[in-house]
């Protein structure tokens, strides 16, 4: 057996594969003699078929086979041999690659074209500046967040005659300018909070009905809000502005909600497993909550924008002809007007990814499967706690641990908390690295700035 490897570009190269007789005959040999133990045909006794006649019964389809086998295990042992770090999989050169003759046993050759990942030259240092931005908790905020749990912890009634801050569901039907429903119009059904209706002539007029009425607005007009208007209608936040017809809104139900008090039985049921023990701590609790989800969203921009800069950044030259080939060749789906169309897309993905491994590489980083283990506990957890299950004891430790065992027995499940754990450990390393502008910014403008950049 002979191997060699001729390089084809800065990054690419052909390796090229010898065979003799002496490198299989004896594998295929071995292979025929225990077809020969198995084989039964009319006139021999099992297992005394003449060598002879099973190698005419299999020869050829035994010595593929072992070829195939052999061709796959020499290529893959040169490449650990040689540690080539590639792009992508070997792939058969067909234009080098010599018609095989299988009737009789010679020396065969293979040709292979492979591609090496390059080189990434990344520089971390403080002169690496990023904006990283910190949203702010307002009262605002908390006090709705109160609100909320108040009314989900409340007693809900359904009274015959809507009052102020009740709940209503009802249909909205767009009008024509003489107050006639829209043949074609916008219809959906929707409930809306009287809370949430900031035009006070319309509020009133909402106030005092029972269960079939109708009242007529606009619903941007009512709310002053995109999102509010948009969900009473079912169509997108960007088209509301536009719509300036009048709806009619017939109210099929109300719900009223008397808001639970803040007492130590609301504190427990709130956030059972929580020490709270009065308004204060309630508030000091929610604002922590909300900083870390605020946190989770900051971080994820931090992520993408340190994605961006290093795309934009680090050079990296892949060989890009081999790289469509293999993609053609691997995906039976992919089309080559597909791949035209999305390759930029992949070329990036796979930057960030050589990028990404030379950053776990330099920082030393890795996840082990206790933390995975440990992280989604942790969820799992969580996920109970908001469903009241808190019992400190051996049953529920024990039930947590099957929800969690059966969880890593998903192969999927458990790639993605590798995954977030390994960007959670990147970005921690970048952190340290290089240089952050700490901005504060109110929810509402994060939210424009992230609309923006999308």
């Amino acid at each position: 057996m002979n191997i060699t490897k001729e390089n084809t570009g800065e990054l690419t190269a052909t390796v090229r594969l010898e065979l003799t007789p002496d490198d299989y005959n004896g594998q295929v040999e071995k292979t025929l003699k225990d077809h020969q133990k198995k084989a039964a045909l009319h006139g021999f006794r099992p297992g005394k078929v003449p060598l002879g006649v099973v190698k005419k019964m299999y020869g050829k389809a035994v010595l593929v086979d072992e070829i195939n086998k052999l061709v796959s295990d020499s290529v893959t042992k040169y490449i650990q041999d040689e540690k080539l770090d590639l792009l992508g999989e070997p792939l058969p050169n067909n234009e080098k690659q010599p018609m095989l003759n299988f009737e009789t046993p010679e020396n065969f050759e293979f040709y292979f074209d492979i591609a090496s990942k390059p080189e990434v030259k990344l520089e971390l240092s403080e002169k690496i500046k990023i904006d990283n931005y910190k949203i702010e908790v307002d009262n605002k905020i908390i006090e709705q967040s109160i609100e909320d749990i108040r009314v989900r912890l409340g007693n809900h009634t359904s009274p015959e005659i809507s009052g102020d801050g009740d709940m209503l569901y009802g249909k909205f039907e767009e009008l024509e300018s003489d107050g006639k429903v829209k043949d074609g119009g916008i219809t959906h059904d929707a409930w809306i909070s009287l809370n949430y209706i900031k035009d006070d002539s319309i509020r009133k007029s909402l106030i005092g009905l029972s269960k079939g009425s109708q009242a007529k607005f606009n619903p941007y007009k009512a709310t002053s809000n995109k999102t509010e208007a948009a969900a009473m209608l079912g169509v997108g936040a960007d088209e509301v502005e536009s719509i300036t017809s009048e709806f009619s809104f017939t109210i099929n139900n109300i719900s009223h909600v008397e808001l639970a008090e803040l007492n130590d039985e609301f504190y427990k049921k709130a956030f059972p497993g929580a020490t709270i023990t009065n308004e204060t701590e309630l508030k000091e609790f929610i604002k922590k909550d909300i900083a870390e989800s605020y946190s989770k969203h900051t971080d994820q921009k931090l992520l993408n924008d340190l994605i961006l800069y290093f795309l934009k950044e680090v050079k990296i030259d892949l060989p890009v002809e081999f790289l469509k080939r293999w993609l053609l060749e691997t995906s039976k789906e992919t089309t080559v007007e597909q791949l035209d169309k999305d390759f930029d897309k992949y070329d990036e993905s796979l930057k960030w990814q050589l990028i990404e491994n030379k950053i776990i590489a330099d920082g030393d980083l890795k996840v082990s499967m206790d933390e995975v283990k440990a992280y989604y506990k942790n969820y799992v957890q969580n996920m109970f706690k908001q469903y009241g299950l808190v019992e400190d004891d051996e049953k529920m430790e024990a039930r947590i641990n099957d929800v969690v065992n059966k969880a890593m027995e998903n192969s999927e499940e458990a790639n993605k908390i590798f995954h977030t754990l390994y960007e959670n450990k990147i970005l921690a390393y970048l952190k340290s690295k290089i240089t952050l502008n700490e901005k504060s910014i109110s929810y509402e403008d994060f939210n424009t700035l992230i609309t923006e950049k999308q």
